[in-house]
């Protein structure tokens, strides 16, 4: 064998090498990217629904939209609309009204998640800074430990909406 034939082998040798490595890092880039996915995505599936899912079954005569997430804080919010009407056409009252629950993520690995409170404000972040516009300002509070009190919860977050047909139903 020729030296000249030990360097064109070493060379293809590296070369094959170097593409399997390629094709490796390639694989464990969209492998992390999957992980990343599950992590960011399956607490709204795997959590948020579920409970979307359990105070539907308090308000009959609606169905629900997963909506988020949004911001820097990843909130996800809920919006029950009225059966048989336009959804769009329900953010006016007139209509039937939206009815909504905000949740945000903590600590998804142990799955803890916040309630958003949308009645009450601080004014920590100033109007127009990251803060603010990210929903910042609005308070949260801890998960509810039962249905009943999250419904009570759900309840106190839409009680200025003109909604007869959901007025503590269920609690």
């Amino acid at each position: 064998m020729l030296l000249k034939d030990i360097i064109e082998d070493f060379v293809a040798k590296n070369k094959r090498r170097d593409k399997k490595l390629a094709d490796y890092r390639k694989q464990i880039t969209d492998l992390e990217k999957k992980i990343e996915r599950m992590y960011s995505f399956g607490w709204i599936i795997n959590l948020v629904e579920p409970i979307a899912k359990e105070i539907l079954k308090k308000l009959p005569k609606y169905e629900y939209e997963i909506l988020g997430p949004f911001g820097l804080s990843s909130e996800v919010g809920v919006h029950f609309y009225k059966k048989g009407i336009d959804h769009d056409s329900q953010y006016s009252d007139k209509k039937g009204g939206v009815l909504c629950i905000s949740f945000r993520p903590i600590n998804i690995s142990k799955g803890e998640i916040v309630l958003v409170d949308n009645c009450h404000t601080t004014t920590e972040f100033k109007q127009g800074t990251l803060g603010e516009v990210n929903g910042f300002n609005y308070q949260t509070v801890p998960m509810k430990k039962t249905m009943k009190e999250l419904m009570q919860f759900f309840y106190e977050q839409n009680e200025n909406k003109s909604l007869p047909d959901v007025k503590k139903v269920g609690i």
